[in-house]
């Protein structure tokens, strides 16, 4: 793992045996922002806290059951669901996001990861016993150290019950990600939390 942080300094004179005042110092630059690529050939991105907006289109059963079960008033025809969430983004968490293994966790396996120069691929299998499986494919481009986006596209397969028993819902997620501050505030690293 690499973590690059540059400092420039500002030096100043010091008064000459001729007695004169020496100049005021240069003021120090800002330091440079910390970025993280600890996987060679991967993109390296601002670390800190991140603010992401997705989209997500429901497949039409869910659409329905939105729709049905909504407790608000809206003008939205459920085909869509949107959220906001902020993360702190630390060295370790965009290692760990960059070498994801195929060690299952809570029923899911990532089957495949691949850093690329300009993101990550990775495709993940989930199952809940024989009843329900889930495999979430997701591309996530980082557009600048400051920037991404991601498509997620979810196949879900239902053997004997749910919306659709027997059969198999997809959904695609669109998510526009950006950096907002080096400090994390109280968002813990690695932390996702729902903002307005």
């Amino acid at each position: 793992m690499r973590v690059w942080m540059m400092l420039a300094l500002g030096l100043g004179c010091t008064a000459s045996a001729w007695g004169q005042t020496a100049p005021a110092p240069a003021s120090a630059a800002p330091p440079a922002p910390a970025t993280a690529s600890p996987v060679p050939g991967a993109p390296s991105v601002r670390l800190g806290l991140w603010e992401n907006s997705a989209v997500t289109k429901l497949p039409p059963q869910l659409a329905e059951l939105k729709k049905k079960y909504s407790t608000t008033t809206t003008t939205d025809d459920g085909s869509t669901v949107s959220a906001k969430t902020q993360t702190c983004l630390t060295a370790d968490t965009w290692q760990k996001l960059l070498n994801l293994t195929s060690t299952p966790t809570n029923g899911c396996a990532a089957a495949k990861t691949v850093p690329t120069p300009k993101g990550i691929f990775s495709r993940m299998t989930c199952a809940a016993g024989k009843a329900v499986t889930m495999e979430v494919q997701a591309t996530t481009t980082v557009d600048s150290t400051e920037k991404a986006h991601s498509h997620v596209h979810t196949t879900t397969t239902y053997a004997a019950f749910g919306p659709i028993a027997g059969g198999t819902m997809i959904a695609d997620t669109e998510v526009l990600s950006h950096f907002v501050s080096d400090d994390c505030g109280t968002v813990g690293p690695g932390k996702v939390v729902s903002v307005k």
